[in-house]
């Protein structure tokens, strides 16, 4: 029997934000633990706003800090940021940007 930890991997290739919560699409959280969003060269996002739910599907709230603000990420086009942890007590997740464009992201669990 191995003792390595098996880890569960899941990539979203040119996944579309927006600046909308309704037309930003939902990310399945449940199988993973961490992660990255890569903002691609070129790109106009600037800034990340993290939304979590109990489960894909379920009503979206957006994530708060214990001091009650948003959790958001301040990004720029060619790099890679990593999720917050705040993100990961979620079933489910929506990334809402200051405006439409494509992040990669990349899961682990």
């Amino acid at each position: 029997m191995s003792n390595r930890i098996r880890r569960h991997h899941q990539t979203f290739a040119a996944l579309g934000l927006t600046a909308s919560l309704t037309t930003t699409p939902e990310i399945d959280t449940t199988e993973v633990a961490g992660g990255c969003v890569l903002v691609p060269s070129g790109s106009p996002l600037t800034t990340l706003t993290y939304y979590g739910a109990r489960q894909p599907g379920a009503t979206y709230g957006a994530i708060q800090d214990g001091s009650g603000n948003a959790v958001t990420s301040s990004v720029s086009a060619g790099n890679g940021y990593p999720i917050p942890d705040a993100c990961f007590g979620y079933g489910s997740l929506k990334i809402v940007a200051n405006a439409a464009g494509t992040v990669d992201l990349s899961f682990k669990g």
